[in-house]
């Protein structure tokens, strides 16, 4: 979601003019991974190698960390 703001100053007089307007993007989800693959030159007999590549969004964030859950 966007947000536009503008800002006013005031004195006993009354009010400025608008100041120059600034837009924020709100930060949301961001996109799932994609391409999660086994990675057969990473995995051994008591590890499995896996890689994926980041979502094609973050959300209006950079992504802090991924989160890895098994069955």
């Amino acid at each position: 979601m966007t947000y536009t703001f503008t800002v006013q100053s005031r004195n006993s007089i009354g009010y400025s003019t608008d100041s120059a307007t600034l837009s924020v993007i709100a930060a949301t989800y961001p996109d799932a991974p994609i391409d999660v693959i086994r990675d057969s030159a990473t995995t051994t007999e008591t590890e499995i190698g896996i890689n994926w590549s980041e979502g094609l969004y973050d959300g209006g964030s950079p992504i802090l960390d991924y989160k890895l859950y098994t069955d």
